[in-house]
């Protein structure tokens, strides 16, 4: 009989003590949001807070719910963070002697949020393309995640908080998923919003000079939901993604590969975030959110921002050199297959020039000297290799000239060529695709004339291919009509290439000059790789 009063008394003294301590505690608990900007809006759970640096916030504690908070800054993209209760109070250890544990854990109110949170930032800024900055489409990737690679992790806060690993992690089931026609349309969504992605066809030319093409492949991709008290569906969701993107040019040439593995925002499951009114899953919303801090993390990297940067059109001259057009000029198509090379630019790229002056003077293309202005070798019509150095280039205009130190007997024409007709017959001379396919002949017809930024195209559906840029275009009489510069990079568009015409060739021979030190434009390039170098090691130290 003793024990039952015992234990009559006990309980009478918990539920007295649980009531006296829930009065204690209160339904609800103040917490110090802090932001970045004092200016800067914070939302919690879709309602707007006071301005200030930091704010006093009460927040309800009867539910357990995780709430959901959302900064945004004028020219930033969103940011998304959760509050949640996930912490005992004092007062809990304090009158735990005198309750019922089974009983006391199922209160929220005996679980508390932190009362001084990290301070919530805005997302990146959003920068506007410049005038001086060239445009970028998006290729449409495979984003299918290998098996393996992809991971499903269940972890509860207060386990975390102690450093236990999570209870649950799975390879094989993840409620995260994003098809390729929707990572498409996000990755050219971030584009269009910052102007990169020319969606008026303004400069339908696209060439080197102008234009850029973006890539991008899912390398793993990590899902947490994070559970912060027990028995309440307190839950939040975050995704982590490693995408490994790449900038190239037009003509395939990958100027920048990166791989970038971040997390993004942090989504209730009790608060659900609205877009243009409707609830979005936190699933669907996570994956999307750290997708796009993936694509500003790799955009805004220093290594693509240097990309980006249209070229001046200033004549840049080595070497102050006269360059001599006594002997026979080129009169047929097989005086130019003879007079037209292969060059070489490191140990991997190649493409194609033709001789300009008898002393063994050849134009090309800039992009093509580029790859390593102190290693370039010509092959000429007989397959003899030859060193060439740069005498003078032009960034803007995608020319540069090259001198081998051999004799040729015959050099195409400078002179401008006029009257052009839209459907005459022209042909190109070029090493597509394969050194061993050097001086190959294409025929085709004048499509058009167009002036892109300044400068002055030949439109052709003559075939151009991955090293026949810097090649002649030309008349079978052997007049030369400009310089083979690339093709419409397009998924819709087939057929169209564009040649540098002619006069900007004069204009860029005969035009004024800047002398420069080639050493200066390699430690250019050589101070621009360090930096990014330096980049990519702070990256992966943080």
């Amino acid at each position: 009989m003793k024990i039952f009063k015992l234990i009559a008394i006990f309980l009478s003294l918990a539920t007295l003590s649980s009531s006296c301590g829930l009065i204690l505690m209160g339904t609800h608990q103040s917490v110090n949001v802090k932001r970045e900007n004092a200016d800067d809006p914070v939302f919690i759970n879709e309602k707007r807070i006071s301005f200030g640096s930091e704010t006093k916030v009460r927040l309800s504690t009867l539910y357990g719910n995780a709430q959901q908070v959302k900064v945004e800054k004028k020219g930033h993209i969103d940011r998304y963070y959760v509050m949640a209760q996930h912490k005992r109070p004092a007062l809990y250890y304090a009158f735990f002697p005198f309750f019922s544990w089974s009983t006391a854990k199922v209160y929220p109110t005996w679980w508390i949020y932190d009362r001084n949170p990290p301070v919530f930032k805005p997302g990146p800024r959003i920068d506007k393309r410049q005038s001086n900055e060239r445009f970028v489409f998006f290729q449409r990737s495979d984003i299918k995640i290998e098996r393996g690679n992809s991971r499903y992790v269940e972890v509860k806060k207060r386990r975390e908080m102690r450093g236990k690993p999570p209870e649950t992690v799975t390879t094989n089931y993840d409620p995260v998923d994003i098809n390729d026609a929707a990572f498409f349309r996000l990755v050219n969504d971030n584009l269009m919003e910052r102007q990169y992605y020319d969606t008026n066809q303004k400069n339908f030319v696209k060439h080197n000079g102008n234009s850029l093409v973006l890539t991008a492949s899912f390398v793993s991709k990590e899902t947490k939901v994070t559970h912060f008290i027990k028995h309440f569906s307190a839950y939040s969701t975050k995704v982590k993604v490693g995408i490994e993107w790449s900038l190239i040019n037009l003509d395939g040439d990958t100027l920048v590969n990166k791989l970038v593995e971040n997390w993004g925002g942090e989504f209730s499951h009790n608060n659900l975030v609205h877009i243009d009114g409707e609830p979005q899953k936190p699933y669907a919303i996570a994956i999307e959110d750290a997708i796009t801090y993936n694509f500003y993390k790799f955009f805004d990297s220093d290594e693509v921002q240097n990309q980006l940067k249209i070229q001046d059109t200033t004549n840049n001259l080595i070497a102050k050199e006269k360059i001599n057009h006594t002997r026979k000029q080129i009169n047929s198509l097989d005086d130019a297959i003879q007079s037209t090379v292969t060059i070489l630019a490191g140990d991997d790229y190649h493409a194609s020039g033709f001789v300009v002056g008898e002393e063994g003077y050849i134009l090309t293309n800039y992009h093509v000297a580029e790859f390593d202005l102190h290693n370039l070798t010509v092959i000429d019509h007989e397959g003899e290799k030859l060193p060439a150095r740069v005498v003078q280039f032009n960034e803007g205009y995608d020319l540069c000239l090259i001198k081998i130190d051999k004799p040729f007997d015959k050099t195409f024409r400078l002179s401008n060529v006029n009257g052009l007709t839209v459907g005459e017959n022209i042909y190109s001379i070029g090493t597509p695709q394969n050194k061993q396919l050097s001086q190959t002949l294409s025929n085709g017809i004048v499509s058009g004339e167009r002036k892109v930024e300044g400068v002055d195209f030949i439109q052709t559906d003559v075939s151009v291919n991955k090293g026949s840029t810097g090649g002649p275009l030309l008349r079978d009489n052997g007049d030369l009509l400009g310089v083979v510069s690339n093709k419409v990079y397009d998924y819709s568009v087939q057929g169209l290439g564009f040649a540098i015409r002619n006069n900007m060739i004069n204009s860029f021979l005969n035009g004024e000059e800047k002398v420069v030190e080639l050493d200066e434009v390699e430690s250019e390039k050589e101070a621009s790789e360090e930096d990014e170098e330096i980049e990519k090691t702070e990256e992966e130290e943080d």
